[in-house]
Parts: C-alpha cells; structure tokens; sequence
C-alpha cells in the first residue's frame, strides 16, 4: 500500500485528529533540532498532518506552539525526544539511542531511525516499561509500521466513513 493510502486509513480511525501541515521550512527545523536527516516517508507525514493523535494511539511530529496551548498535549517529536534523551533512566535501563527521534510514546517508545542512520528509516519499539528499554520490534521502515498500526486499529475499532 503506497503512503498516501496509509495515510488516508489513519485519518479515517475514530476521533482522528491532525495538527496543522508542516511547512518545509517546519520539517528542515525538525530535523535541525534533532540533528538527523528524517526519512522522506516521515517528512511526507509532516508536511500532510505535522502530527495525528486517535484513541490508542498517535503519531510525534512538527506542533507549533498555539496548537500545544489549544490541545495541551505535546506533539512535537523535537521537544519529545529530547525530554526522553534526557530522561533519568532506572539503573540498567538502556538509553534510546541517539539518530532518530520518537514516533509516540505509552508503555512503550516508537523510535524512527534517521536517514543516515545504521538502520534508516526504520521502526523500533523499545519497553521501558517492565523490559528496561529492551527492543521488542522492529519494522523495516515508516510505512511498514503504519501498516501494522492499521492492522491493529481495525482490530480494535471500526474506521470512520
């Protein structure tokens, strides 16, 4: 399934929500502030939706700050990823690693490798819950990841017509 496809089924899950599109000069920043090249797939997200929220789950992407005040939830992957970066972890907890930046966080992290990155463009989930950061999946890149997201979602909800 192409990208866009992807994206139209995510933004047909209940209550999806979306920031405002991401500007060029709003993803060059982004990936500024993170110091990576972001992969194309994810800078494409960007520039569609800046960042989507639905009930489950999310996405991490480019907010400016009158949408932080107006959904008082950060969206932001810049602001995010360095809050965990920094993050005092438990003793034996593996820190996340360093050329990438977060997807969305809940018991677990999704993490995007960058561009340039060992393993670019990929999807990790790592669980700092109850596995001390232990990498427990992994997706070959952005879209594949939507995918499984999709799946999960129609499992758990009807998608919105």
């Amino acid at each position: 399934m192409a990208l866009d496809e992807l994206l139209d089924r995510i933004s047909k899950f209940p209550r999806f929500t979306a920031g405002a599109a991401a500007s060029a000069a709003d993803v060059a920043a982004v990936a500024h502030s993170l110091g990576v090249k972001l992969p194309d797939p994810y800078a494409h997200f960007l520039a569609r939706f800046g960042w989507a929220w639905w009930p489950g789950g999310g996405l991490y992407g480019f907010q400016n700050e009158a949408s932080l005040t107006e959904q008082g939830h950060d969206y932001d992957t810049a602001r995010v990823t360095d809050r965990q970066r920094h993050r005092q972890w438990p003793a034996g907890f593996k820190p996340l690693p360093k050329d990438g930046n977060i997807l969305h966080v809940s018991e677990e992290v999704v993490f995007l490798y960058g561009a340039d990155a060992k393993h670019a463009g990929q999807v990790a989930v790592f669980n700092y819950s109850d596995q001390g950061g232990e990498e427990v999946a992994r997706h070959k890149n952005f879209e594949k990841y939507l995918l499984k997201v999709i799946e999960y979602q129609s499992d758990e909800f009807e998608e919105v017509e």
